[in-house]
C-alpha cells in the first residue's frame, strides 16, 4: 500500500502520516528530506544552484523508490507520473 499525505504547508501533513503509518504498520519518507539527501544540498540551493527542473527529477526518482506513508508538499502532482507509479487512492477532504 502506498499512502501518500499531500497538502499546502502547515496544513498537517507531518502530523498526520505518523499517525496513519503507525496504525497501518508502515513507516513515513519526509520527501522533501528524502530529496535534499540524494541531492546532498538543501532543496533551496537544488532549485537556485540546477532549477525546478533539476528539483522536479529528483523528487520523480525518490517517489519511484518509495514503499511508505509519505508527507509532501502539493506540488508533487505537478508530475502526474510521481502519482501513476504507485496508483494510490485519492481521498479529498
Amino acid at each position: 500500500m502506498h499512502l501518500f499525505v499531500v497538502g499546502p504547508p502547515g496544513i498537517g501533513k507531518s502530523t498526520v502520516a505518523p499517525l496513519l503509518a503507525g496504525m497501518l504498520g508502515a513507516s513515513v519518507v519526509e520527501t522533501d528530506r528524502a530529496i535534499a539527501r540524494r541531492a546532498r544540498k538543501s532543496n533551496k540551493d537544488l532549485i537556485e544552484q540546477d532549477g525546478m527542473e533539476a528539483f522536479r527529477d529528483v523528487e520523480s526518482r525518490v517517489i519511484a523508490s518509495l514503499q511508505a506513508v509519505t508527507c509532501q508538499h502539493d506540488d508533487v502532482t505537478c508530475r502526474t507520473s510521481n502519482l501513476d507509479k504507485h496508483k494510490p487512492e485519492r481521498i479529498w477532504g
